[in-house]
């Protein structure tokens, strides 16, 4: 969804809550199922109702069809891990 992390509560890097950007409401767990949420909250916030940005759910969806390749081209092996995070990488830059 479109989160970003809540830096101001002081909080460690793992342990950020993901917030909506628009209204800083915090995303409950439930609502933080990439892709079905979205889907589900028809592409808006359930406290204002901002429209969810695209980029968020294109960036989900390609992480997962990163993924899915790695495994499929390599099998769960080191290997497919480690063309997974250095496509991820890429895919952040």
């Amino acid at each position: 969804m479109a989160a970003v992390p809540d830096i101001t509560r002081g909080s460690y890097l793992f342990f950020l809550k993901p917030v909506i950007a628009a209204c800083l409401a915090t995303i409950a767990w439930y609502d933080n199922v990439p892709l079905v949420s979205l889907i589900l909250l028809r592409g808006r916030c359930r406290r204002c109702g901002e429209q969810i940005s695209w980029r968020y759910p294109a960036v989900e969806l390609a992480v997962a069809l990163i993924a899915a390749v790695s495994v499929a081209r390599l099998g769960l092996t080191p290997a497919a891990l480690h063309v997974f995070l250095f496509l991820t990488l890429l895919l952040i830059i």
